[in-house]
């Protein structure tokens, strides 16, 4: 006996993991400032989180539209490594799951801090 098409998937989505597309308008970043992650899903996605190498974790939010999920990450103002990875982890009610990466590069000073005098202290009184 072959199965169907519909009952291999259980139904609309059943025993399959959920499908994502991650966009990031660069990912050529500056340490400090905070990036727009957004990420279109199959209707099947009942939970988007994002986690980074150093292990936050961040939730996303869902548009009103229902497929479109948004996230505000920072760079962090030393990052350890020149490049380093943003995963995007999608679940749905299935117990499913699907992974996908996201590389961010960090301009150049990595690492490096510019120390700015303190302005409001004065010396000599």
């Amino acid at each position: 006996m072959v199965a169907s098409p519909s009952t291999e998937k259980g139904g609309e989505g059943g025993t399959l993991p959920p499908d994502v597309k991650v966009t990031v308008a660069d990912t050529l970043v500056t340490p400090g400032e905070p990036i727009a992650i957004v990420v279109r899903g199959t209707a099947d996605v009942s939970r988007l989180e994002l986690k980074d190498d150093f292990g936050d974790v961040l939730p996303f939010e869902r548009d009103a539209d229902g497929r479109t999920w948004r996230a505000t990450y920072r760079v962090p103002l030393r990052p350890s490594h020149e490049r380093w990875g943003l995963s995007v982890t999608a679940h749905n009610d299935s117990a499913r799951w699907r992974r996908v990466w996201v590389f961010l590069h960090a301009q150049d000073g990595v690492g490096q801090e510019t120390v700015v005098p303190d302005s409001s202290r004065t010396l000599g009184k």
